[in-house]
């Protein structure tokens, strides 16, 4: 779809969802400005319902995605899974109305957020490229990695690394995970 239309698509899914979320922001090809959209990627911290207990319950945005797909407005790709960190829907199309826009929603916590923004606006090859060691040809940092999109320091590069012992680095913000992968890069200049 073109970017014209793909910006108040998106714009429009973002504020459905946001009651249910600490924080989202539409990434992929619209974060990039591209003129052509083959689909609408998001990338979300959902909001909890508090238990009797004070700690996390109830995802709330999963609620409003639920709401969506039960009523038939949403068909959801791949199963309809609370606990899912990516899901893939159909949503109706801006132009016809009808069930043809792919919606990818990706869930993180607050210290994956810069990774998993990263990661998702991409392209692509940037995104093999930010989790690659600079001595295996990529921007990552040696003694990095990428895991389950967190990042790690265990002070060792190359074959073998063990994996097991390693420091947990959070990255709150985009930029936080930038520093140690090439430094930061505005989204539409990204290749």
């Amino acid at each position: 779809m073109p970017y014209r239309e793909a910006v108040p698509a998106s714009t429009e899914l973002v504020l459905l969802l946001e009651p249910g979320c600490d924080r989202i922001v539409v990434a992929g090809s619209i974060r990039r400005l591209k003129r052509c959209v083959n689909d609408v990627e998001i990338v979300a911290i959902p909001k909890h319902i508090p238990n009797l207990l004070g700690e996390p319950g109830d995802n709330e945005l999963f609620a409003i995605i639920d709401e969506e797909v039960r009523s038939g407005r949403w068909y959801a790709q791949q199963g309809h899974n609370p606990h899912a960190k990516a899901s893939r829907y159909t949503t109706p199309s801006p132009v016809t109305g009808r069930l043809t826009m792919q919606l990818d929603l990706f869930l993180a916590i607050p210290e994956t957020w810069g990774v998993l923004l990263a990661l998702r606006t991409g392209p692509a090859d940037y995104s093999k490229r930010i989790v690659t060691e600079r001595y295996r040809g990529g921007l990552l940092d040696d003694g990095y990695a990428v895991r389950d999109c967190r990042l790690r320091y265990n002070g060792i590069s190359g074959p073998g690394a063990d994996w097991r012992e390693h420091e947990l680095i959070e990255t709150p913000e985009e930029a936080d995970f930038l520093r140690f992968a090439g430094g930061w890069i505005e989204p539409h200049l990204r290749m």
